[in-house]
C-alpha cells in the first residue's frame, strides 16, 4: 500500500493573502535522494498551503502554474482522502484511496518563489476547484485550482495533452518535499535525469491507464508537483503517491530512499478534457507542449 506525498502539520494559524503569522522553518540545506536547489527558472512551481479551519491544521503540497490564475496539482491535496492506497493496473482500487469530501477553494493559497519564507505571504487564493467525479484516487489523482486573481509576473509551463509518458524518457521533478535534514526545506528542490520506469497499466508497478512510474526521486510534500519533460519542458505528470515499502520514521525521508522506491505520477495527457476545462474556467488560452 502506497501513500500520498502531501504533508500536514497541526497549527492554530491561518494563512491569508497579504500576510500570515510566523511558522517554524528547518535549517537543512542538503536535499535527500540526489536533489539540488531549484532556481528562478522553475518559478512556475509553487508551494500550496491548505487550511483546515475545523481542526486548525495546515497542509502543504506542490503545484504548477498553467496560467497566471490556474494551478495544476494532485486531487488528494484539495480533498480529504484515505492515506493508504493500492490500485490495479486497470485503475480500480484494491484498498484505500477513497475521496470523502473536497476542501473549500478559498482555503487554498499559493506561495511563489524559490525560498520558503518564515512569514509566508500568500500570492494567490483559490476561487474554484476543477475536478472530475471520481470517488477514489486510483487513476484520478489530479486537480486544478482557479485563483481569484492572476498572480502578476508569475512564470507558467506548457502541458502535454496529446500523448502519454514513454518508458525511458527523462524528466525533472521539482517540489517542496522533505530533505534529509528537515521536513520543511528552506529552498525548493529539483532532481534531474529521472527515467520513466513503467508506463500505463503496468501491474508490477500498480500504474493505472492514466499513470506512470519512476524510481527514487520524490518524497513527502512533493504531492501535486510536476514531472517536466527534459526534451520539451512540458509537464507530463503530477506527483500522486509512492514510497519504498517501509513506514516512515521520525524523518519521513526514510520511506523514500533506495532501489525499492516506486513513485506514481498521474499522466496529465489522460485528463485532456479536464485540463482544457480548467483553462476555459480561468479565461486563458492553453499552452500545449510544442505550441506557442
Amino acid at each position: 500500500v502506497q501513500r500520498g506525498f502531501g504533508s500536514f502539520v497541526v497549527a492554530s494559524v491561518i494563512v491569508a493573502c497579504g500576510g500570515s503569522p510566523s511558522s517554524a522553518v528547518g535549517e537543512g540545506e542538503h536535499a535527500i535522494i540526489n536533489r539540488t536547489a531549484s532556481d528562478e527558472s522553475q518559478n512556475a512551481v509553487v508551494l500550496l498551503v491548505m487550511i483546515d479551519r475545523g481542526e486548525g491544521g495546515i497542509g502543504q503540497c506542490t503545484g504548477t502554474m498553467l496560467a497566471p490564475n490556474l494551478v495544476l496539482t494532485a486531487r488528494h491535496c484539495v480533498s480529504s482522502t484515505q492515506e493508504g492506497i493500492a490500485c490495479k493496473a486497470d485503475g480500480t482500487p484494491i484498498a484505500g484511496g477513497r475521496i470523502s469530501k473536497n476542501k473549500a477553494a478559498a482555503d487554498i493559497y499559493v506561495v511563489t518563489g524559490t525560498q520558503r519564507p518564515t512569514r509566508p505571504e500568500a500570492n494567490g487564493q483559490g476561487a474554484k476547484l476543477i475536478l472530475n467525479d471520481a470517488t477514489n484516487l486510483c487513476n484520478n489523482d489530479i486537480a486544478l485550482v482557479v485563483l481569484k486573481e492572476p498572480i502578476a509576473n508569475v512564470p507558467i509551463m506548457p502541458v502535454r495533452l496529446d500523448g502519454p509518458a514513454v518508458k525511458g524518457e527523462l524528466l525533472t521533478a521539482v517540489g517542496w518535499g522533505v530533505t534529509d535534514k528537515t521536513q520543511s526545506p528552506t529552498t525548493r528542490q529539483q532532481r534531474t535525469g529521472i527515467p520513466v520506469t513503467a508506463g500505463a497499466g503496468d501491474s508490477s508497478e500498480q500504474t493505472g491507464p492514466s499513470e506512470f512510474a519512476v524510481g527514487e526521486s520524490i518524497c513527502s510534500g512533493d504531492s501535486g508537483g510536476p514531472a517536466i519533460s527534459e526534451t520539451t519542458g512540458a509537464i507530463i505528470g503530477v506527483v500522486s503517491r509512492g514510497g519504498n515499502g517501509t513506514q516512515p520514521t521520525q524523518n519521513p525521508a526514510t520511506s523514500c530512499i533506495g532501489t525499492n522506491a516506486s513513485n506514481i505520477y498521474t499522466d496529465v495527457s489522460g485528463f485532456k478534457d479536464l485540463i482544457l476545462q480548467g483553462y476555459a474556467e480561468a479565461g486563458q488560452d492553453p499552452w500545449i507542449e510544442g505550441g506557442p
